[in-house]
């Protein structure tokens, strides 16, 4: 068998099979193909058949790119579902397939690859893998496909100059339109100036990868929507994330320096953190953070407040202002990249709101007082526990596998 044409654009071609009839059981010890995108694979299956339809099938795949884009890999996977009923087909086919089904009411409904007829195990390894704004390489996808769900057991690949891990299931019986996703993520040793250029590349409003340094390790639960084309709709996100960052430095960031207008730009414009623990909740295009507490070559910091990813915002920031003022800037420097811990001083903090309404423009800044600031963080709090429970995130989640 030369080619079979998939409705994905990417082709089956060079097969190689045995085919073993007994009785009602069909047995492929053995299915050896490559694919015009690059790809290799081999497969086996056993199935159970009455008549012409298949009742039972249990396939073991497996595929071997060098380089590999996700998008399509699923959507070749998809293509491999002989029947959608999202997918409109003429009048004549639908009378055709209406007598077929009346015929076969037995026999489970749908497509065998979400009415419970199949059983899967897909195993994909490539070189070099994309998916959207990510790069990677060294990429592998454990999954199990049952009853319309395909279970992630591992989808692990090198990006961002870190590790990411992934764990989850997704929805195949939804329609072709969109596919839930529930997944637990892990990110080892990232560098946060290619995830920012990722996240920019996509166009959310963050500050420049040349504003930011360090690496970061974080564990999130995830709730999400892929679209036709397999990428996450951000309306439909909400995830938990829990974050280390080592090594943070910010240099000229907007929104810092136009809090810190009122001192010298070089006190300001580049400042550098002791590694720090935070967690916070994506919700939408909403980052809602309940509390954050940083300690700076300027001053302890700490921060909570709501910036969503078109550059809105509306943060609440507490300085020390004698600290920034009159403190040793450099000592404190060189303290923070030897790991010298920073002392923090026992003075009550100055709090300034950081506001902006529409994305694209100055930020306000006011001074405010430290009960209107806690009452704002009682409120931040409610909203972070109540989207936990509304939500079904899993707060539980931890940096360690």
């Amino acid at each position: 068998m030369t080619t079979v044409q998939l409705e994905a654009g990417e082709n089956l071609q060079n097969l190689h099979l045995q085919l073993i009839k007994t009785g009602p059981e069909l047995s492929l010890p053995a299915l050896d193909f490559s694919t015009t995108r690059g790809g290799s694979g081999h497969a086996s299956a056993l199935v159970r058949v009455k008549g012409v339809h298949v009742t039972a099938a249990d396939v073991d795949l497996n595929l071997h790119y060098k380089d590999l884009d996700v998008q399509r890999l699923l959507l070749l996977l998809a293509s491999l579902n002989p029947e959608d009923k999202s997918v409109p087909l003429p009048v004549l086919r639908l009378a055709r397939r209406a007598e077929r089904r009346a015929r076969r009411q037995q026999l489970a409904p749908g497509s065998i690859l979400t009415n419970g007829v199949l059983r899967a195990v897909v195993h994909v390894q490539a070189d070099r893998v994309n998916y959207g704004a990510v790069r990677g390489r060294s990429f592998e996808l454990l999954s199990h496909l049952r009853d319309g769900v395909a279970r992630v057991d591992k989808c692990s690949m090198r990006a961002f100059r870190g590790q990411i891990d992934v764990q989850g299931h997704m929805l195949l019986n939804v329609n072709r339109q969109h596919h839930p996703l529930q997944l637990q993520m892990r990110l080892q040793d990232v560098e946060l100036p290619d995830l920012f250029a990722a996240g920019l590349a996509i166009g959310l409003t963050l500050p420049d990868q040349d504003n930011i340094r360090g690496s970061m390790r974080c564990a999130v639960d995830l709730r999400t929507d892929l679209d036709s084309t397999y990428l996450p709709r951000l309306e439909q996100t909400v995830g938990y994330v829990q974050a280390d960052m080592r090594d943070l430095e910010l240099h000229n960031v907007e929104a810092l320096t136009q809090t810190l207008k009122f001192m010298r730009e070089q006190r300001t414009s580049h400042l550098y953190f002791e590694p720090f623990s935070s967690e916070f909740i994506l919700n939408r295009t909403q980052v809602l953070i309940p509390s954050l507490n940083l300690n700076s070559n300027l001053s302890n910091m700490q921060i909570s407040g709501s910036y969503f990813l078109d550059g809105r915002a509306n943060l609440y920031i507490g300085l020390n202002p004698m600290q920034a003022l009159f403190g040793d800037n450099e000592k404190r420097i060189e303290r923070i990249q030897q790991s010298e811990p920073l002392r923090r001083p026992n003075h009550r903090l100055t709090y300034v709101n950081l506001q902006r309404l529409t994305p694209a423009t100055r930020y306000s800044v006011r001074l405010f007082k430290g009960n209107e600031q806690r009452q704002q963080q009682a409120i931040l709090r409610q909203q972070f526990r109540q989207l936990l429970i509304t939500q079904g995130l899993d707060s539980t989640v931890n940096l360690q596998r």
